[in-house]
């Protein structure tokens, strides 16, 4: 099965360990797409294959979901690892609602070039539990745009990863998040990034 690795925020493909032996697209988050733009390339991308697997991670997670709400055809399966789930919101008014502050509060809005910059790496490390190579960056717009109409009418089979040591997103919200799939949930014992390191889980 071809899976498709989506990265959390400021995250890339570096985060994730060789064994997940999928494709991971995300250099193009370093452009200055909208959420429609992203959409379309992912669409493209996944055309190449009859089914893929989606797999994400925190924002990626959300990211993801959008992908699987406008093609559900293509998508046989959506993984979600500590990932943010919308209920037709955009994902910052989902980080805003769920109570993520301490990510906003090392960000900062660039509103010149209309990017969300990392303003203090080091506090970002300490959230994830690990020391991972970040992208500086995001589209502002991936996060500000609405997302899909569809982005809750998810028919393929979804399983969720939470992570219970974590420091950013509570396993209690994770639960929470889960539920507005119906997810079949995966218990991780283990912070914000440590799936990306050990793909054990994917079964």
């Amino acid at each position: 099965m071809t899976r498709i690795l989506i990265s959390g925020l400021f995250f890339r493909k570096s985060a994730w360990c060789k064994d997940f032996n999928g494709y991971c697209y995300d250099d193009i988050r370093d452009e200055d797409l909208n959420l429609s733009d992203w959409l379309k390339n992912m669409s493209s991308r996944i055309d190449q294959f009859s089914e893929v697997e989606l797999i994400g991670h925190s924002f990626g997670g959300y990211l993801a979901q959008c992908l699987t709400a406008v093609r559900p055809e293509k998508v046989s399966k959506l993984w979600l690892i500590s990932a943010l789930v919308s209920q037709g919101e955009g994902a910052f008014e989902t980080y805003q609602q769920s109570g993520q502050g301490d990510l906003m509060s090392i960000c900062k809005l660039d509103l010149i070039r209309g990017r969300i910059l990392l303003e203090s790496p080091h506090d970002f490390q300490n959230l994830m539990g690990n020391k991972v190579t970040t992208s500086n960056s995001e589209s502002a717009q991936l996060l500000i745009d609405p997302p899909p109409r569809s982005i809750t009418n998810i028919s393929c089979p979804v399983n969720y990863v939470i992570t219970e040591k974590d420091n950013l997103t509570p396993a209690s919200l994770q639960r929470q998040f889960a539920l507005r799939l119906n997810a079949k949930p995966i218990s991780w014992q283990g912070n914000h990034i440590s799936p990306l390191l050990n793909s054990s889980w994917l079964k």
